[in-house]
């Protein structure tokens, strides 16, 4: 191949890439959309039913988000935050397609794409002024740590409704790796 056919393809393929990305986010955003679409690949119809009784009994994260969004999806959550992130969670979706025409999908025990902070911080902008925990979220040494939101706001999982479901077996460990007295 010529130098010159070798810049021709070059450039057509680097015009090309951000209108393919376009189109599959697009149309994989209608998939997204539909919750039971999700489910039926990455949850089990249990916790569906929980995320979906949200509204009258908030039994994890997710189902309190349920509850207080207008139109409450799981990409609403899952959507990967910034081109970069979105791009990785498209190609996991491909990858998981892809395995699950071919026969060799099973079901996942944890996301290849966890949920950045900036997925939270989004609708949570004023972080800590109006927890129940100010002495952890307003600490400004604590934000600099090398954890997520995520780390102790686990969504899929139980814990007390008034502490935003944080699970003391879970998050008290995480604690201990700086404060080994508690």
């Amino acid at each position: 191949m010529s130098v010159a056919r070798a810049l021709i393809v070059g450039a057509a393929l680097a015009l090309l890439a951000p209108v393919a990305f376009v189109v599959t986010d697009h149309t994989v955003y209608h998939f997204e959309r539909d919750n039971p679409f999700c489910v039926s690949c990455h949850l089990h119809e249990h916790l569906l039913a929980t995320f979906e009784a949200g509204a009258t009994q908030a039994t994890d994260l997710s189902a309190m988000h349920f509850t207080a969004m207008n139109e409450p999806r799981c990409i609403a959550c899952h959507k990967g935050e910034g081109p970069i992130e979105r791009a990785k969670v498209l190609a996991v979706a491909g990858r998981d397609a892809l395995k699950y025409l071919v026969g060799v999908h099973r079901e996942p025990d944890h996301s290849d794409v966890p949920i950045a902070d900036a997925g939270c911080t989004r609708c949570h902008r004023r972080l800590g002024e109006a927890t129940s925990a100010p002495d952890f979220h307003q600490r400004t040494e604590h934000r600099t740590l090398p954890m997520s939101c995520v780390t102790c706001h686990r969504a899929h999982h139980g814990g007390d409704p008034a502490r935003n479901f944080l699970e003391e077996t879970h998050v008290v460990p995480v604690c201990r790796t700086c404060h080994p007295s508690l």
